[in-house]
């Protein structure tokens, strides 16, 4: 088992995703400063602000780690074909978890101890007291061994790294999310009249218990308490125990799950299987791409029907239990906004896969190989990736024309060009986060390379936003110096990113 956990701690430490995450941890404990600094003359407490923003990004980054380093702990194994080896050693299931698991705990410690002293410099700036402090890094702690027991769970359950990495992210997000979604459903449906009173008092007694044993309403209370707190809260009992009762079940399904997976075969691979087809005449990197990352015509067809038909039935389903009413506008308009999200969503999933792949699947050497300029070879890659994504454009546009809701709030973004344009800009940039994140982490399964994007976009934008404010109040920004400022800054940290992706495309092919 020691062996086990030197071999994992070497991986974690000199991996991508340990690099990533000891950046974020950097640029974190950077920008905490500046704008503690910043707010100083503002406020009576910067210190309560420095506080807040370390703390609850402590806990989106322990997050973020189970799903980019204790979903891969067995799983990655099991897809290298190294865990028989492991399994033929005689190691039992808990050896094997724990030489493997306890890696991220100890990383994650070691990070929680290297920012205690800075946290410590928020009591002096005031606003916090000791008690908060240590009371936040025991909720931390808590919370890193529910995370790794959800992860680890994940991982022995699922046969690929990325299958575990997407339920891992998943199960994490249902917490988060799901009690409040609860109380929002329930609270309609008994304003209805689909549901008692009753019901909807003891729905939001559960999820508000629930809430309290999760770590972000713990750091929410503590952040927002003005004196004495206590330090070991239910929370923190809860998230040992859970953390400790998923690892017992890791153990006891890992016995129970192969231990060797065949080639992957994804679901628009399959669909984009058939008898009898050859490459496309004019095209055929195109016709490659469409078929392979797209499903090829089933997989359009299959668009088609799901993109309207899902939201739809969420339409129907929502105000036939929640209000009785229905309107011919909210299916539009469902349908809208429900293809907008999906098309970004497989727009981040197409990056995230479309270069990737071709690198870790060591078919970028063959393919560049063929008499055709790189230029011309990434324009047809992007042209089937463009053939797959026409279904939900052209649902999502005509959905917008018939939707009258939809229409006004884009005319009224059209109003301000600049607003319009920061609105435009902030999904281009979690686009190009995911594709440098596939450039840079060719060894991350796509489910965590869009997660790295979206995590790089909310840092880029929230950092942006933040420091905005401070400026704002200060008087040295108004609302038309900001979008400007951020049209310009954001313009050229996507360019910046665009030739960093360029360069290490070109690096990946002359390594190859």
């Amino acid at each position: 088992m020691s062996a086990l956990l030197l071999r994992r701690l070497r991986m974690d430490l000199r991996g991508a995703p340990g690099h990533l995450v000891r950046l974020f941890a950097g640029v974190l404990m950077l920008f905490t400063i500046v704008t503690s600094i910043e707010s100083s003359l503002l406020t009576g407490a910067p210190g309560l602000t420095a506080f807040r923003w370390v703390i609850f990004s402590d806990a989106l980054l322990i997050s973020a780690a189970s799903t980019m380093v204790f979903a891969s702990v067995v799983a990655a194994e099991r897809e290298n074909g190294t865990l028989a080896l492991l399994r033929m050693t005689g190691m039992r299931s808990s050896s094997l978890l724990l030489g493997q698991g306890a890696s991220g705990v100890i990383i994650g410690g070691l990070l929680l101890a290297v920012q205690f002293p800075f946290i410590v410099l928020t009591t002096t700036l005031g606003g916090v007291l000791w008690d908060q402090v240590l009371a936040s890094f025991l909720a931390l702690a808590a919370h890193l061994v529910l995370c790794a027991g959800v992860g680890l769970l994940w991982s022995s359950l699922c046969k690929r790294s990325g299958t575990a990495a997407f339920w891992t992210l998943l199960t994490l997000a249902g917490l988060w999310l799901g009690p409040w979604a609860l109380r929002d459903i329930t609270s309609s449906m008994a304003s209805a009249g689909t549901i008692s009173n009753q019901t909807e008092d003891a729905v939001a007694a559960a999820t508000t218990w629930v809430d309290r044993q999760l770590a972000w309403q713990r750091l929410q209370d503590i952040a927002s308490s003005l004196g004495a707190v206590e330090l070991v809260s239910s929370q923190f009992w809860m998230s040992l125990a859970g953390g400790v009762l998923l690892f017992a079940a890791a153990i006891l399904v890992l016995d129970r799950r192969p231990v060797e997976v065949t080639s992957s075969t994804t679901l628009l691979t399959s669909l984009a299987r058939s008898r009898g087809r050859r490459a496309w005449t004019n095209g055929a990197i195109t016709g490659k791409d469409f078929r392979l990352f797209m499903g090829g015509r089933r997989g359009a067809i299959l668009r088609w029907v799901l993109y309207p038909l899902v939201p739809l039935v969420c339409a129907w389903l929502y105000h036939m239990f929640a209000d009785g009413q229905l309107r011919e506008d909210d299916f539009a308009e469902a349908v809208a906004w429900t293809t907008f999200a999906f098309c970004l969503i497989e727009l981040n999933a197409i990056a995230a896969r479309l270069f990737r792949n071709e690198v870790a699947e060591q078919t970028w050497a063959t393919l560049t190989l063929i008499p055709r300029d790189m230029p011309a070879i990434i324009a047809e890659k992007l042209a089937g990736a463009a053939l797959g994504l026409l279904p939900g454009i052209v649902i999502c546009l005509a959905a917008s024309l018939l939707s009258e809701d939809v229409r006004q709030s884009w005319s009224h973004a059209a109003r301000d060009e600049e607003e319009l344009l920061c609105i435009l800009m902030q999904p281009a940039m979690w686009l190009t986060m995911t594709s440098v994140s596939s450039m840079l982490f060719v060894s991350l399964p796509p489910v965590v390379i869009i997660f790295c994007g979206l995590i790089g976009f909310f840092v880029q934008y929230g950092g942006t936003v933040m420091l905005a404010r401070v400026f704002m109040s200060q008087g040295r920004f108004d609302h038309h110096a900001f979008n400007q400022t951020y049209l310009t800054a954001t313009s050229l940290l996507g360019l910046t990113l665009f030739l960093v992706a360029i360069l290490r495309l070109r690096k990946l092919t002359a390594r190859d």
